[in-house]
């Protein structure tokens, strides 16, 4: 139930220019990075950082995080962004990149019992291959909020979210996710689009995937 950094009393963890690589985390509540429970926790990733976290049972668990000029990749494990009630994430991407990938059995990023994520200045936040029966790439509870400029995108294939939830700092409106009314600066959606020659039984020329976001 620890951390390998467990960040509590209101203590701050830096990482500055610097690498962090780290696999098989095994903690069943704790994580990569941890606050207290019910405390206040900081942690600054800032400075050309570079976390890698490879088969962690959870990559960050609450506390107030500003990952700036810098790098995020959690791939397998279970829950690579986690919070609750008890453990309340507020998450700045600044200037940044995020990818979140192929889980095992739980969900890219949760916000939920009042935590938030802020996504700005040319950041990309992806997030694909969380899939275990009951999870997705995105969870939100009613309480979770998600931030993002018209310089940035937060990419996703699955999302859990009540209705009314996602808030854009360019209109400041409203989203309703139920309408299916996102608008592009706030959140894009990945598609795999190919392109192939359509000629049966013969090939012209390879088929091309890519990846993209609307």
């Amino acid at each position: 139930a620890f951390g390998v950094f467990y960040i509590y009393e209101q203590s701050t963890l830096n990482i500055d220019h610097s690498n962090v690589i780290l696999s098989g985390d095994k903690s069943s509540e704790g994580g990569v990075i941890k606050e207290m429970d019910k405390m206040t926790a900081f942690v600054n990733i800032t400075n050309n950082s570079v976390l890698d976290f490879t088969n962690a049972k959870i990559g960050i668990l609450g506390g107030t995080v500003l990952l700036q000029d810098s790098q995020l990749n959690v791939t397998g494990g279970d829950n690579a962004i986690n919070s609750n009630s008890s453990y309340v994430l507020h998450l700045t991407v600044d200037n940044s990149q995020v990818k979140l990938q192929n889980g095992t059995g739980g969900s890219g990023m949760k916000l939920r019992g009042g935590s938030t994520a802020t996504v700005k200045n040319g950041s990309t936040f992806e997030i694909s291959g969380f899939d275990a029966p009951g999870e997705t790439d995105l969870v939100f509870d009613t309480t979770g909020k998600l931030s993002i400029d018209d310089t940035s995108y937060v990419a996703y294939n699955t999302i859990s979210c009540p209705a009314d939830v996602l808030d854009s700092v360019i209109d400041a409106d409203i989203v309703n996710l139920t309408e299916e009314d996102i608008a592009d600066h706030v959140l894009a959606v990945a598609y795999t689009v190919t392109y192939t020659d359509g000629v049966a039984d013969e090939t012209i020329f390879a088929d091309e995937v890519y990846q993209v976001y609307g």
